[in-house]
């Protein structure tokens, strides 16, 4: 019996992808580029601001870091408020779990002005004790250092606990920490399941 479950958020329990990968397009055809084949897998664990300067560094953009972070933001803040769901079934296993007394977190790469709305609008924010920011935590996805920080916050070990995650290195940060990492499906993940202890392709498999 788990204690406690962490959930990260874009792919994993938000149909959000998309709308990322729309803001990169759109954001590199300003300039006359396509996004690199590279791009998504080497941004996939940073925060946003590590992103922005990634992103300044490797293509000599002339933004300040803040500046980008803004622009990417506003590319994708009405989405958030307004148009992107929750996937199948999750507010269902949400709810599960709450009456089994597991205590649910979040770990995002999201700064909250974005998923706050997102999650109260679909009916989920109040289910959730704690959540995080990648933006608050000096390392990214591939330290499992946000997990570790969210479960204390839960007041459970790591062995207690469920990390549900869409990408690599998240999943394979928080196998190294002796978190039980649940995989998600979203579009052509399924390489990540060498590195989760169960992938599932939709929330009704745990109901």
């Amino acid at each position: 019996m788990f204690k406690g479950a962490i959930f990260d958020l874009d792919g994993t329990i938000l149909d959000s992808s998309r709308v990322w990968k729309k803001v990169d397009t759109d954001f590199f055809n300003r300039h006359n580029m396509s996004v690199p084949s590279d791009y998504l897998e080497n941004i996939s664990a940073m925060n946003i601001y590590d992103i922005a300067r990634y992103t300044i560094k490797r293509f000599n953009f002339n933004y300040e870091v803040n500046e980008l972070v803004d622009i990417w933001n506003s590319m994708a803040k009405k989405e958030y408020e307004e148009n992107i769901v929750i996937k199948p079934y999750v507010k269902e296993y949400l709810l599960k779990l709450k009456s089994e007394g597991v205590k649910l977190g979040i770990a995002t790469a999201l700064d909250t002005f974005l998923y706050e709305p997102c999650l109260k609008r679909n009916g989920i924010f109040d289910l959730f004790d704690d959540h995080r920011s990648l933006s608050t935590m000096k390392n990214g996805k591939d330290s499992p250092d946000i997990y570790l920080f969210v479960a204390n916050k839960l007041n459970v070990k790591p062995e207690e606990c469920m990390v549900f995650e869409d990408i690599l290195k998240g999943c394979r940060s928080a196998l190294s920490a002796k978190f039980y990492v649940v995989g998600v499906n979203d579009y052509d993940n399924t390489y990540i399941k060498e590195y989760c202890n169960k992938y599932i392709y939709s929330f009704k498999e745990l109901l």
